[in-house]
């Protein structure tokens, strides 16, 4: 017999401003992300894939004027990375299979509408 175990968070308020800090944080990563993809097309015809914009993700840590990228752990930003990369494949399996419920192009996340982070690991 297989159990699972939910645990309901109950953060305070300074864990809160935190967790809602990096939600912003990662929103800003999605649509630049989302944005250089769509400038690199644009310019010279060629898709960007998700390998080449995680290989970017060292730097973007480094950087002095993006520290706040630092205190967030990578495969938390892996994961903004990825749900671009997985709204492009939606996008064009669609337009290949040409089903009846058709996935948008993808779109830029407004404040509040980038409602998760994943921690893969703990």
């Amino acid at each position: 017999m297989i159990r699972t175990y939910e645990c309901r968070p109950y953060p305070n308020k300074k864990i809160i401003q935190i967790l809602n800090y990096q939600l912003d944080l990662c929103r800003q990563l999605y649509n630049c992300a989302l944005k250089q993809r769509q400038l690199t097309y644009k310019m010279s015809g060629v898709s960007i894939s998700y390998n080449r914009q995680a290989t970017e993700l060292p730097d973007i840590k480094k950087d002095s004027k993006l520290i706040a990228y630092s205190n967030i752990y990578s495969q938390v930003l892996q994961n903004a990375l990825n749900r671009v990369d997985l709204a492009f494949n939606k996008f064009f399996d669609n337009l290949k299979s040409n089903s009846r419920t058709k996935a948008g192009y993808p779109h830029y996340n407004s404040y509040g509408q980038y409602r998760s982070l994943t921690y893969t690991q703990s």
